[in-house]
């Protein structure tokens, strides 16, 4: 037996209340002038509240293992981004700045994971 879709919606705002922080989602726009031969980014901040959590390390390619890979994983409303987060978007916490690598939606809806790398 499943719980009605109520119950698990507020279940998932009461986890949101608790655990979620403050971050910004920045959408990058690219534009490419050929008379300058230069390519001009706008970003476009959005302040989200989101579940950050450690992402399995990975030892960074050609660091012969002595490097990890800064991820994280961030859990977001559905309706907060009602499309797939992608390339051309990151996660900003703190002074940080991480670019999306994926993101799945969870099986009943109501929430995006999305896996980062931190931005180098």
């Amino acid at each position: 037996m499943s719980l009605p879709a109520f119950i698990r919606l507020a279940d998932r705002d009461r986890r949101f209340a608790d655990l979620g922080e403050p971050v910004s989602f920045r959408t990058i726009e690219r534009e490419y002038d050929p008379l300058a031969q230069q390519t001009n980014e706008t970003a476009d901040d959005a302040a989200i509240t989101a579940i950050i959590g450690p992402a399995p390390q990975r030892a960074t390619r050609g660091a012969a293992g002595h490097h990890a890979t800064g991820t994280l994983v961030v859990l977001v409303k559905a309706e907060v981004l009602p499309a797939a987060p992608g390339p051309g978007q990151r996660i900003i916490r703190g002074d940080d700045e991480y670019d999306i690598l994926t993101a799945a939606r969870s099986a009943d809806g109501l929430v995006w994971e999305i896996t980062c790398r931190l931005r180098e």
